[in-house]
C-alpha cells in the first residue's frame, strides 16, 4: 500500500492530489475517551488516601501513522469526603512510686502511690482508656533495728523506753546502744 501512496508517480500535482486521496488511506490521530469514574480511596478514613481514574486512547485509535494521544491515560487525585479515623486512648507510662507514709519505725503498713495520665483521648469512636489513673501499695517500712540510727538522725526521739516516731503511735521497747 506504501508504494500507491507515492505521490511523485502521478504526472502533475492534481493528479497526484487525487491519487493519494483515492489509494491511500488519512492518518488518524488518536483521541482521548472521557475519564472513567473515580477508583475506591485507598483508605477508609484520614486525608492521606488516593484514588485513580483511567481514559483511552481509542476516541480513535490512531491508525495509519497518526500520532498517540499526549498526557496520560491515568490520574491520580486525592480522596473526598472521608471521616476522620478513630483514634484510641492511650496511657502514659506509670509514674515512679511515692516514699512510703510510714518513714519510722516498725508499725508495719503504710501506702505508697503512683499515677499515670491519659496521653491521648479517645476521639471519633475509638476505644476509650481502661483502668484506673491512680495505683496504692501497701509498703512496709525499716524495722526496729534501725531505730537506734533513726534516733541519731533525728528521725526518731526517745524518752525512757518509748519511741515517737511522725504519724506513729508510741512504740515501746527497750533501745540498746
Amino acid at each position: 500500500m506504501e508504494e500507491d501512496c507515492k505521490m511523485t508517480d502521478c504526472p502533475s500535482k492534481i493528479h497526484q492530489i487525487h491519487h493519494f486521496f483515492s489509494t491511500c488511506p488519512f492518518l488518524v490521530d488518536g483521541a482521548w475517551t472521557v475519564w472513567q469514574t473515580w477508583s475506591t480511596c485507598s483508605v477508609l478514613c484520614g486525608n492521606e488516601g488516593f484514588r485513580t481514574r483511567k481514559r483511552y486512547c481509542t476516541n480513535p485509535l490512531p491508525q495509519f501513522g497518526g500520532k498517540k494521544c499526549p498526557g496520560n491515560n491515568e490520574d491520580t487525585g486525592p480522596c473526598e469526603d472521608l471521616k476522620p479515623c478513630p483514634v484510641h486512648c492511650e496511657w502514659s507510662l506509670w509514674g515512679e512510686w511515692t516514699s512510703c507514709s510510714v518513714t519510722c519505725g516498725t508499725i508495719g503498713q503504710g501506702l505508697q502511690e503512683r499515677n499515670r495520665h491519659m496521653a491521648i483521648e479517645a476521639k471519633y469512636g475509638g476505644r476509650k482508656c481502661t483502668g484506673k489513673f491512680n495505683e496504692k501499695r501497701t509498703c512496709f517500712h525499716q524495722n526496729m533495728s534501725n531505730l537506734k540510727d533513726l534516733v541519731k538522725k533525728g528521725e526518731a526521739k526517745m524518752k525512757d523506753t518509748i519511741y515517737f516516731c511522725p504519724g506513729l503511735q508510741a512504740l515501746s521497747m527497750p533501745f540498746y546502744y
